[in-house]
């Protein structure tokens, strides 16, 4: 069954949460309107002394380590914060461990700098109004020609949904003396990989159904799944595969195998489709409305700005 509308306030919505609700429409549904969160939020840290780091961990201090050398700080200074908060291994193992994830992230660090430019604006205030709906909040990492946004990590559809929907918002304000372009930046096959979006004529008319799918999937949960409709799109029309070969595609990354996790392993989605098959026809045309305006846009750049 459908939820009944929600209550009109959540015709204003903020950038932030426009974001979170199409990483995982379904877990934005029942946190949102039925207040159920299924994480176990409420597990205490384990009070144990680290000797190995896990894969967010090692990603989150790396992401800082990126941070501090954009900031003109060495990386190096941080070494002796993250020993003494417990974020590494004492001892020999902490030097290892932290020489082991600063290697790559110097370079990464020297290939974005040149991406900043020399003039940062302020952060761009936001306060769209969109048929019914009322945009909130501020778009940041602002620079003269472009709007920017990294990560060390491989880029994934997640992270294009983070860049593309402020980047929208920027082409619709229109704001003299603010870019129309944006950048991601990030790894792909551990490579440094920028990616482009480039101006969009019709954003007001994209953030428009944008917003339709919003509501729609505050009533029931939406049948789009950001990495299943992203390889989706990505094998039917920049691979020019057949559709068969898409869904078979989008089904591989829904399930998983043995060398990959499912998307179907995220309990939010699990709970909601794991009775049915979702990928179907509304599957399909919800991955077109989503990914087609954004991969028509989007073009890979050297790694030189």
């Amino acid at each position: 069954g459908e939820l009944p509308e929600p209550d009109e306030a959540f015709r204003t919505v903020s950038l932030i949460d426009l974001i979170r609700f199409f990483t995982n429409p379904s877990k934005y549904l029942l946190n949102k309107r039925l207040g159920l969160f299924l994480d176990d939020e409420s597990a205490l840290l384990e009070d144990a002394e680290c000797f190995e780091l896990e894969g967010l961990e090692s990603y989150l201090i790396q992401q800082d380590l990126v941070e501090t050398a954009l900031g003109g700080a060495s990386p190096g200074d941080r070494q002796a914060l993250f020993r003494a908060s417990g974020r590494l291994p004492h001892g020999t193992p902490g030097e290892f461990t932290f020489t082991q994830l600063s290697r790559g992230v110097a370079l990464f660090a020297a290939q974005t700098a040149p991406f900043l430019g020399a003039e940062r604006l302020e952060p761009l205030d936001v306060r769209l109004g969109i048929g019914d709906f009322h945009l909130t909040g501020t778009v940041e990492l602002l620079f003269g020609d472009r709007h920017l946004r990294y990560r060390y990590a491989s880029i994934k559809p997640k992270d294009h949904l983070g860049a593309w929907i402020p980047h929208l918002v920027l082409n619709c304000l229109a704001e003299p003396g603010y870019p129309r372009e944006s950048l991601l930046i990030g790894l792909e096959k551990g490579a440094f990989h920028p990616v482009q979006y480039g101006a969009v004529e019709e954003s007001r008319e994209i953030l428009s159904r944008l917003l339709d799918l919003y509501w729609r999937g505050l009533v029931k949960p939406l049948r789009f799944f950001a990495a299943s409709a992203f390889d989706y799109l990505q094998t039917l029309q920049v691979k020019q595969k057949t559709r068969e070969q898409a869904l078979d595609a989008a089904r591989l990354t829904w399930k998983g195998n043995d060398h990959k996790r499912g998307e179907i392993e995220d309990p939010y989605l699990d709970l909601c489709f794991r009775s049915v098959d979702p990928l179907d026809a509304d599957f399909e045309a919800i991955a077109r409305e989503v990914f087609e305006p954004l991969l028509r846009c989007m073009r890979e750049v050297s790694d030189d700005a």
